[in-house]
């Protein structure tokens, strides 16, 4: 999304790279942690490919969609500070049942860590990203708002089956 930004936007953005990357530490990179909470749970791809859901793919194709295409870009900058800003609650609140199932101190660190980094990233998104946006060109904001409201769209369909699976045993 960096591509073509003003100076204060792309070192937001930039700087929100640079976390997922771990800080240019391997073990810290998000990827890496996110396998170890994989691993830990024993989610092996086996077992993510027969159960990803419909929903869970499209959440995760809409985010890759409008960071692609360069005509949706301010899409994509509403999409992205909605994730931000979304995930720590969850985070915070799946910490909850990893500690409630005794599972390893380890596994639990990218969850852990991103109910801090993406509350900071949220923050930036809105004042380094978007308002700067908005004010040098206010005709991007109703963009910047249908992505906004396309990942939380994709995020509410998605939790609802999560939630009807669990309950149920199938999404409906």
């Amino acid at each position: 999304m960096q591509i073509g930004m003003a100076v204060r936007p792309k070192l937001e953005l930039a700087g929100n790279y640079w976390d997922e990357m771990g800080n240019g530490t391997e073990p810290r990179v998000h990827t890496v942690m996110f396998q170890n909470a994989l691993d830990e749970v024993g989610a092996t791809d086996d077992f993510i490919r027969e159960n990803l859901s419909v929903d869970a793919m499209v959440c995760g194709n809409l985010s890759a969609m409008l960071a692609l295409r360069k005509p949706l870009i301010f899409r994509a900058v509403g999409s992205f500070a909605v994730t931000e800003f979304l995930f720590p609650r969850r985070c915070a609140q799946l910490l909850e049942a990893w500690r409630r199932n005794a599972l390893s101190v380890e596994g639990i660190e990218y969850h852990r860590e991103h109910i801090g980094i993406d509350a900071r990233h949220a923050s930036g998104f809105f004042k380094n990203v978007i308002i700067p946006l908005v004010e040098e060109r206010p005709e991007v904001a109703p963009e910047i708002s249908w992505g906004a409201l396309a990942r939380l769209n994709s995020s509410q369909r998605y939790l609802e089956s999560t939630l009807q699976t669990l309950t149920y045993g199938s999404a409906r």
